[in-house]
């Protein structure tokens, strides 16, 4: 009776609870003082522990205070992943953050600033793994017919102002000063060279509001047509590079506020506006380049000023790199991040903001750069910047191959030093650098090569050289490289770089490791080389298809040619059953069908709206495909071995192919299992290899397909017919 009474009283408290929605999960003031333990001992995993039980409490925030919580909670976590070398979770955790962040401030609470450190050190904490070679195609680099844009493929112009650094150059730098100077009093400047790009930057003297206003008057027509017209009369290649840097001007400091703003930037755009016109009209020898600082004032954006892509032809952006006495040092510190200094020094991050902005629409040029060697405060020195510029003029057309042109600043200024005829470790190293960027050299030369990633490598060469750009903040990175599983190469120092002889003809997997403290990521790429020395690379991203298994070769070839993609990003899930409606879609794209999500079928079960309604209506029109019955087509059913080979072998006819070849299938003890309608497509498929026993003497015709094996047999379909 006792028992049946604690059973009853029990099941009374399940009731209410389900009732009332009482949980007994953690509450956060559960966490909260472990959590504040946990800061107050500042160990890393304590504080992280707790921010994920946090997490466990909020799985879907509602309000501000959840958020805020939540908010301040994941950034701390990131932070203290950041100091252990995990960036990948840095990362993550900073992103978590970033996405409460807006949540707030797109409810009412001001978040701007924060959000703009935040989308900083996501940047950095992300970091640049990516691995490189030389090509003869130039792949990679985009052409958008621009004025004096270097013809497709054919390089990188570099160069400098004031003394020419002795030796082959293809760029040279030019300032005048708008108002006082007249361009042809420069004249003496010009290159022998009549094939190197001039960039005349044609700076504006005070930076104020006012020197803009005056350019936009009557008044300034006549300079301004007077000095077209004379670089119009030259024989040379020109870029105008006007109000350079004008989203860093000291004066934006006297116009913060939204009203002030669209004031200055319209005001600068007019002007801009104005000579670009005169540019366009007078002189078709010379482009127009609108010129940013990487970095820009607090209350700006590079792409608050651009005055518009009818008037500007190139995008171009100062770059120095200085050692910064603001910089804290400290990892985790947003706003050194933000202004990439400190631990977060790299050039290639600050520039990334423009280039992201812009690289679909125009070439770019880095109009202006120097490294600092040393100043009045002592702070610069030798090492840091030759160092500096060595990883600049390594990188910057490798990783932006936007890039067409890069400027040395090759003067001292205001006491700094960035002169290279004054140091003779600074011009050694740039010009050891220049002389082996393969890019930069080709604009010097009749022929030459550029650089691709090694995923888009498709070509006849001897050889495959690998570079690897890799950074996580504050840490030395390695590189390893293994061919068939062997390490053939590992280096500490930049730019990682391994010659591979061609490998022998066939299939070969190359695998890429990096490491940066804790942080391991890996790339594996496909390696297939014909018997006329021709190398095909294919990155795979899926991290469920590795290089030693069977299935790595057909799913880095299927997903490359767009006829199969992942599950998710990551993942192609080898080992799950393909239905119907998959088959006919890895069909259609190799057919190159349209995806026509609303046109209507046959079929009642194939309903509007499906990714695969407009490839199933194709394969139906054609007929290489039949339903279950009269009306339905069964989409979600999984597709079987003999399914398989009957829609291929009716396509393979459509297409007008030789489907003649047949093979005996006496030696499997199931063939008698084979449906009447497959047997001649099931004897065909086993004849040219797309469908072998999945033992020596079982083929499973009726056993259903999986993603692997459809991807190499769709892989051995399209080696054999196309």
């Amino acid at each position: 009776m006792q028992k049946k009474l604690i059973s009853v009283f029990l099941s009374i408290i399940l009731i209410c609870t389900a009732l009332t929605g009482i949980s007994f999960s953690e509450s956060y003031w559960d966490v909260y003082d472990d959590y504040i333990q946990a800061l107050d001992s500042n160990d890393s995993d304590r504080i992280i522990s707790c921010v994920q039980r946090i997490e466990a409490v909020y799985p879907s925030p509602n309000s501000e205070s959840e958020y805020t919580r939540l908010a301040y909670s994941t950034e701390r976590a990131a932070q203290e992943y950041e100091k252990q070398s995990k960036y990948t979770q840095a990362c993550q955790y900073y992103k978590k953050s970033l996405d409460c962040f807006i949540w707030l401030n797109e409810n009412g609470i001001d978040y701007i600033d924060k959000i703009k450190l935040l989308e900083g050190i996501i940047a950095h904490t992300e970091g640049i793994f990516e691995v490189y070679t030389e090509s003869d195609i130039s792949s990679d680099a985009p052409y958008f017919s621009q004025i004096n844009e270097p013809e497709s493929g054919f390089g990188t112009y570099y160069g400098m102002c004031s003394d020419y650094i002795n030796g082959n150059q293809s760029a040279k730098l030019i300032y005048v000063q708008f108002f006082t100077e007249d361009i042809g009093w420069f004249d003496w400047q010009l290159p022998p060279n009549k094939n190197d790009l001039i960039e005349i930057a044609w700076n504006v003297p005070n930076e104020t509001y006012e020197d803009l206003e005056q350019v936009c008057m009557k008044e300034t027509e006549e300079y301004i047509k007077r000095n077209v017209e004379w670089l119009a009369s030259q024989d040379y290649k020109f870029i105008i590079r006007f109000g350079a840097e004008v989203n860093c001007w000291k004066d934006l400091d006297n116009y913060p506020l939204e009203s002030q703003k669209e004031q200055y930037t319209k005001i600068f755009k007019q002007a801009f506006a104005k000579v670009a016109n005169f540019v366009h009209n007078y002189a078709p020898n010379c482009a127009m380049m609108y010129s940013p600082n990487d970095i820009s004032n607090w209350y700006y954006t590079a792409e608050d000023f651009y005055p518009g892509d009818e008037y500007v032809d190139w995008i171009g952006m100062s770059a120095y790199c200085n050692v910064s006495g603001a910089a804290s040092g400290e990892i985790g510190n947003q706003s050194d991040a933000w202004y990439s200094r400190g631990v977060y020094e790299n050039q290639l991050i600050r520039i990334k903001k423009i280039i992201d902005i812009f690289k679909d629409r125009k070439p770019i040029a880095i109009s202006e750069c120097g490294f600092a060697y040393s100043d009045p405060s002592g702070i610069q020195n030798i090492e840091h910047a030759t160092k500096a510029l060595k990883y600049f003029y390594t990188y910057v057309n490798m990783v932006y191959p936007q890039v067409k042109a890069v400027f040395y600043f090759n003067t001292d200024f205001n006491g700094t030093c960035f002169s290279l005829n004054g140091n003779q470790s600074m011009y050694d190293t740039y010009v050891r650098t220049v002389n082996q960027n393969v890019s930069m050299q080709k604009t010097t030369q009749t022929t030459g090569q550029n650089y691709i990633k090694l995923a888009n490598l498709n070509e006849n060469t001897n050889q495959i050289s690998l570079y690897t750009c890799l950074y996580y903040p504050g840490v030395q990175g390695n590189i390893s490289y293994e061919l068939d599983g062997e390490m053939i190469y590992s280096s500490s120092s930049y730019p990682y770089k391994c010659i591979i002889p061609r490998p022998s003809e066939g299939f070969h997997t190359l695998t890429v490791t990096a490491k940066a403290g804790n942080t391991v990521n890996t790339k594996n790429y496909a390696v297939t080389v014909t018997s006329d020395g021709n190398i095909e690379v294919t990155e795979s991203k899926m991290v469920d298809v590795l290089p030693d298994s069977w299935a790595f070769e057909a799913v880095s070839y299927v997903v490359k040619r767009g006829m199969f993609n992942g599950m998710t990003e990551n993942t192609f899930e080898p080992k799950t059953n393909l239905n119907r409606a998959m088959l006919v879609t890895v069909v259609a794209r190799l057919e190159g069908v349209e995806e026509n999500r609303y046109c209507s079928t046959k079929f009642t079960d194939v309903k509007t709206g499906k990714y695969y309604t407009g490839y199933v209506k194709w394969a139906s029109d054609i007929g290489i495909i039949n339903g279950i019955n009269p009306n339905e087509f069964a989409p979600e059913q999984f597709i079987t071995r003999q399914q398989t080979a009957a829609i291929l072998f009716r396509y393979a006819t459509y297409k007008g192919f030789d489907t003649s070849q047949r093979n005996n299938l006496n030696g499997y003890i199931d063939q008698n299992e084979i449906s009447d309608y497959a047997v001649s497509a099931m004897e065909w498929a086993n004849s040219i290899g797309l469908i072998n026993g999945r033992t020596p003497v079982e083929l499973e015709p009726k056993g259903f397909a999986t993603r692997a094996e459809i991807a190499k047999i769709m892989m051995m379909f399209d080696k054999v017919y196309y």
